[in-house]
């Protein structure tokens, strides 16, 4: 894969990536960087495909195959493909949060002298809230977290909590999902539009949304 000298180049690292992912934020977010913003977008995983959404939905964004030399360790094999790629890349992104995330957005600052950039998604719900970090891991979080430019979550309650309890011992910044219409067509005025029900967000516990549709 060639990367492009003159953009700068966005990576969001989801090993587990599917076509469906690439409709979803974690393609959403690098295609529309791509789209409106010039970046050399890219999704890094395991899978080689098939992707039919990059030929349609998110024409433009590319992937990248991160390779699974060391069995079992999803940590490593980021490594190494950060590594291999280490020179070409501006900014890395990661969803969910967890120390070695933590770790690998540190090794990619400092291996870069400081250029590279890092961002990581929660993607959160309210369970994210009775996360408690302890003892060594606590400091390591602390000491580390602070080479992650960006965190954020989706709904405001959870990153006002979160600041409140200071859980990661940095600021988090509220970036909600948004919806994008790129195959939806504009309604002319004043012409008669269908009754249509979108819901984006969480919704906990799962059979709401049926118990939801039904009230409809």
């Amino acid at each position: 894969m060639m990367f492009s000298k003159k953009k700068k180049t966005f990576v969001t690292i989801f090993p587990n990536c599917e076509n469906i992912h690439l409709i979803k934020d974690v393609g959403m977010i690098p295609y529309l960087l791509y789209k409106n913003h010039h970046y050399d977008s890219y999704i890094a995983g395991y899978s080689d495909g098939p992707f039919p959404y990059l030929e349609s939905d998110v024409r433009g964004l590319k992937t990248l195959k991160i390779k699974k030399i060391f069995s079992g360790n999803e940590t490593l094999n980021i490594l190494f493909f950060l590594l291999l790629h280490l020179r070409k890349i501006d900014v890395i992104n990661f969803y969910h949060f967890s120390l070695q995330k933590v770790l690998l957005c540190f090794i990619f600052k400092v291996l870069t002298f400081g250029r590279g950039k890092s961002y990581i998604k929660l993607d959160a719900n309210d369970s994210i809230l009775d996360q408690e970090y302890t003892g060594l891991k606590r400091k390591l979080i602390g000491h580390l977290v602070k080479y992650v430019d960006i965190i954020s979550a989706e709904i405001e309650s959870i990153v006002n909590a979160l600041n409140e309890k200071n859980i990661f011992g940095k600021e988090v910044f509220l970036i909600s999902n948004g919806f994008y219409s790129q195959n939806i067509p504009d309604v002319p005025y004043g012409k008669k539009k269908k009754d249509v029900l979108l819901f984006q967000g969480w919704m906990i516990p799962e059979n709401l949304i049926s118990r939801l549709l039904k009230d409809f």
